[in-house]
């Protein structure tokens, strides 16, 4: 089956919107259903939406039916490589056209092995790093560099969090939506 690019522009209206990967896949279960190859379907829309090269999920389009808890473990991995491939399929983004900014607008997302490549443990082990062999000092290095891009993945969902804090206000009170909950007055 062909990628539909109404599709691509839907998935990706979506996630800035503040839609998590698992909601996205989700949508496409619910839209895809009966396709035959629905497992590929995924792979190719996010491959062609966010640069995503593979979508570990199952095959069954069923699992998708509710939302809840089960595909949350998908979030951590694919906001991070959604975010980090933004260039890629978000070029050219205008916030004006866009109706503001993003929630993706202040993030970043680093290749893992460049973390690794830019930690300095050295200077947090000062006294202690000529003395350690080099293969701990690698391992060292590599648990830094995994750590920083973990903080990174924190930011993510966190910016997320909150995108969905607000938008879960304007649903709750509309006529409040342009006044952030901290500053409404007390009923």
């Amino acid at each position: 089956m062909p990628i539909d690019p109404r599709v691509v522009a839907r998935l990706r209206s979506l996630f800035e919107e503040g839609a998590t990967p698992s909601a996205l896949i989700r949508f496409l279960a619910a839209h895809f259903r009966d396709e035959a190859n629905w497992h590929c379907l995924v792979q190719q829309y996010f491959r062609e939406a966010f640069a995503i090269p593979i979508v570990r999920i199952s095959n069954n389009p069923g699992e998708w039916d509710q939302a809840g808890l089960s595909h949350a473990h998908l979030n951590i991995h694919l906001l991070h490589r959604m975010v980090q491939n933004r260039t890629t399929w978000g070029p050219g983004r205008q916030a004006e056209a866009a109706g503001g900014p993003s929630w993706l607008d202040s993030l970043v997302a680093t290749e893992e092995t460049e973390l690794i490549g830019r930690s300095q443990p050295e200077a947090e082990l000062i006294g202690q790093w000529p003395h350690l062999d080099p293969a701990v000092q690698e391992y060292i290095e590599r648990i830094t560099g995994n750590r920083n891009a973990l903080y990174e993945r924190v930011l993510i969902l966190a910016r997320l969090a909150e995108l969905l804090q607000e938008r879960l206000a304007e649903v709750e009170n509309p006529s409040s939506a342009s006044t952030p909950p901290f500053q409404q007055s007390i009923p």
